[in-house]
């Protein structure tokens, strides 16, 4: 099978098994879409944006779509963002960019793994981490980066954006310098202290409150926690998953000015 990008080999046994596992365990589930759209249709309005950074297929870019919403989907993989033109070519609400989410506008470095294209990473330390339990990368390549900043200067401020940026997420979040009213990120039990820095992030743009969907689950495992309780209801689970965080709608921080963004972070 041909790939058209001369970064990466062609789709050999390890590239396939991982196409089959990631199509097995993100579309292959009766009813788990209807169940992750009424986790999502409180925070996507018809006609709302949403931002789908680590798109991989196009799960959560499907599901934004069936909730009538238009959505912006990133995946720096180029075979996978190639997949996402092919799987939402003529979907005038979809917009598919090949690039990753950073602190600031750049390059970085992508590992990936051909077996579990789902970990290919740009950071190093959840590369070692991943490795440790027994995945392989096999090929390393140099990546567009942009920030969030740059795409609420681009395309306007999403109703929700869901971060899956395996490990980046603090980093991403580094390149946003006003609130959002809702997002999720990915989180690692053996990465609390990744999370906490999300969250102190976060708490310099706004009062958010928590909810936790743990693996693919579409159900809260718990909602509404300030973020020192929603750290130790994480701590209590020891489960990976997404942590949703809701702007207060009246809370303290709720109308905070912009945060700084990192240098060279902003619109450009």
């Amino acid at each position: 099978m041909a790939d058209g990008d001369p970064r990466i080999p062609g789709w050999g046994w390890a590239e396939l098994y991982g196409l089959l596992r990631s199509l097995l365990l993100y579309e292959c589930r009766p009813g788990h879409r209807r169940r992750l759209a009424r986790l999502y249709r409180p925070h996507l309005p018809q006609g709302a944006l949403a931002v789908d950074a680590g798109a991989h297929l196009g799960s959560r870019t499907r599901t934004f779509l069936a909730l009538g919403a238009r959505v912006v989907a990133l995946e720096p993989h180029p075979r996978f963002a190639r997949l996402l033109r092919r799987r939402f070519a003529g979907e005038e609400r979809v917009v598919v960019l090949e690039q990753a989410l950073a602190a600031r506008p750049g390059a970085l470095t992508l590992h990936i793994a051909p077996a579990t294209p789902t970990v290919s990473s740009a950071d190093p330390a959840f590369v070692a981490l991943m490795e440790r339990q027994g995945v392989r990368y096999r090929h390393r390549i140099r990546v567009e980066a942009t920030t969030l900043d740059r795409l609420v200067a681009r395309f306007g401020l999403p109703a929700f954006v869901k971060l899956d940026l395996e490990g980046l997420e603090a980093e991403a979040l580094l390149g946003l310098s006003r609130p959002l009213a809702a997002l999720s990120f990915e989180h690692l039990p053996e990465r609390l202290s990744h999370t906490r820095r999300c969250l102190a992030r976060l708490a310099r743009l706004a009062c958010y409150r928590y909810a936790f969907t743990a693996g693919e689950e579409a159900r809260f495992r718990f909602q509404g926690l300030p973020p020192e309780a929603a750290l130790a209801a994480l701590e209590r689970l020891g489960r990976a998953g997404d942590l949703w965080a809701i702007r207060a709608g009246d809370g303290a921080g709720a109308a905070a000015p912009p945060a700084p963004a990192a240098p060279g972070a902003g619109p450009g």
